[in-house]
Parts: C-alpha cells; structure tokens; sequence
C-alpha cells in the first residue's frame, strides 16, 4: 500500500528530533487487516515492525491511523536499529513516538 501523506510529515518530524535523516520514498508500507495484532517470528499480538531486511513497516490495521506507533516504526527506520536507545526513544522524541 502507498502511505498517507500524513506519514511523510510525522517522518519529517521524527527526523527533527532524533537529529538524523532518513529515505522516506524506501520504505514499503504493508498493513495487516484485523482488530487485533500481529504476530512476526517471536514477537506476538505486535500493532508495528520494522524490517530492515526488507525496508518495511508492517502495521496493524487498527493502528495505522495512530501517530505513536506510526511514528515509533519510523524512527526505527531512520535510525536502523531495532533495540529501543532511550536517547531517542525517550529523551529525545518520547513526546512523539509510543514507548
């Protein structure tokens, strides 16, 4: 699926607060439809993953109207990693990102 234009502007967002860049227009965006989450290798019940084997972000269909999570994938992205730093994911973009 194409991603909402609203997902570029909280992209841009997150990269002002990490102090880092990304390439928005290579990630592929996949929704998994249903009311509840997801599960992906060991992980269960997840609402959103990045996967940078694959430059994805996968959400769960009732989360992807959610900026918290839509924005905790993409800073995933933009900082290829897929650990949880708290100098990004709490300090410097917590207001931004779910935790």
């Amino acid at each position: 699926m194409g991603a909402p234009p609203i997902y570029e502007t909280w992209w841009h967002e997150v990269e002002q607060c990490s102090g880092k860049t990304g390439d928005f227009a290579a990630i592929a965006w996949y929704y998994v439809p249903g009311p509840a989450g997801f599960g992906v290798g060991s992980g269960a019940d997840l609402v959103g993953i990045w996967q940078p084997e694959h430059q994805s972000i996968t959400l769960a269909e009732y989360a992807r109207e959610d900026s918290l999570v839509v924005t905790h994938e993409e800073l995933h992205a933009i900082l290829h990693r897929t650990d949880h730093p708290a100098e990004y994911f709490v300090q410097k973009c917590g207001n931004l990102v779910a935790h």
